[in-house]
């Protein structure tokens, strides 16, 4: 017999994956705790760092070990993302609008110092990774924006601010008297 605890997580896995179609990804992971980690999308069930409070989520601390990206370009492209020493952590179609997860592969299940992100083949961005500077939800690189991470030591990423674009100074000012 199920116990009942047993009985709703069966039925929880099989409502979320029935839900998510084919074209959508389903990563899973054990994370520190020992507890499964599902990373779903779809239009019934969808993670989304927004409901976290900022007191539950910290500076980047000892390197990023996850990082969820959506792709902004306005055409499917294949996206290629690739380690500082080469090593390919993501290979995959992705949509206008797509999002999608690395995973640190490196020392301490981290992801490298930088990462490439190229699009068809062609070089688009690199990210730091190292939190050596601002990582979280919200930075913009390229064609892409963080959508979440953690970092090894600090847990989930706190959304980095948007610097205000600089305004043009105008070459010939108007001096009024």
């Amino acid at each position: 017999m199920f116990k009942k605890s047993s009985y709703l997580l069966l039925v929880l896995t099989l409502f979320m994956l029935n839900s998510c179609s084919v074209d959508n990804e389903i990563d899973s992971s054990i994370d520190n705790n020992e507890n499964l980690a599902i990373d779903a999308s779809s239009e019934n069930f969808r993670y989304n760092q927004s409901i976290l409070n900022n007191s539950d989520c910290n500076s980047c601390d000892g390197k990023v070990s996850i990082l969820t990206l959506k792709y902004t370009g306005d055409m499917a492209v294949v996206v290629k993302v690739v380690q500082q020493k080469g090593e390919v952590v993501k290979n995959s179609l992705v949509f206008p609008n797509g999002e999608f997860t690395v995973y640190g592969v490196a020392k301490k299940n981290t992801l490298s110092p930088k990462l490439f992100f190229y699009k068809n083949n062609t070089l688009n961005t690199m990210i730091h990774t190292s939190c050596s500077i601002p990582i979280g939800p919200g930075l913009v690189s390229g064609d892409f924006v963080v959508v979440s991470g953690e970092s090894r030591n600090g847990g989930i990423l706190c959304p980095v601010d948007v610097m205000p674009e600089e305004e043009e100074e105008d070459e010939d000012p108007i001096i009024i008297d």
